[in-house]
This record gives structure tokens, sequence and C-alpha cells, in this order.
């Protein structure tokens, strides 16, 4: 099931105990907006109110919605830069030898 920007909207305001109200002030989203959006099933917001929503709890939307794979996939790709051009290739290798044998032993 795809992670919606309102499961991640529940689960930060479980995970940090702020309330609406709060959220309202340190985003400038409205109570109101930040109300249906906790209690309609199928709430949605416009994109400028995730952006503010995201940003009061220090997040980018990416990092918001997606969570700690955003924050990894961050870090492998800083990581990915650094590499030499045969240190590459070499990853390359030996993850595509990783994933055959994996797939045989599926089978």
């Amino acid at each position: 099931m795809e992670r919606t920007f309102r499961n991640a909207f529940l689960e930060a305001l479980s995970q940090t105990g702020d309330s609406l109200s709060s959220v309202s002030k340190g985003s400038g989203v409205s109570y109101e907006q930040l109300k249906k959006l906790k209690q309609r099933d199928t709430a949605t917001t416009n994109v400028e109110d995730a952006i503010r929503i995201a940003r009061h709890f220090g997040k980018t939307i990416d990092q918001f919605v997606n969570g700690d794979k955003a924050d990894q996939d961050v870090e492998l790709l800083s990581l990915l830069h650094q590499l030499q051009p045969e240190e590459l290739q070499f990853l390359r290798n030996a993850a595509r030898a990783q994933i055959e044998s994996r797939d045989r032993s599926d089978r």
C-alpha cells in the first residue's frame, strides 16, 4: 500500500504529540485545513500546504512521505558520487551477481 501524505501527517502527529493548533501556528496552514486532513480518510491538501506542513516537522515532502527510505536513498547516492569509475563498475558487477544468485536460489 502506498503511503499517503495524510498517513504521514497522522504518523507525525502521533510521534511528536503536536496538536493541530501548534502545527497550524508553526506551518501557517489553517487549523480547519489540518482538521479536515486529520479527520477525513480521503482528505488531501495542496502542494503549498504540504510543503509547509512537512517543513514544520523539519522535512522535505519526500522525507515526510517516504521516511527513512528517502534518507537512505540520499545517503547511497552521496556515497556513489564519491566513488571512482572503476569502483562504481565493481559495485554494479557485485550487485548484479548478488541479484542473479538470489534469483537462482528462489527457484
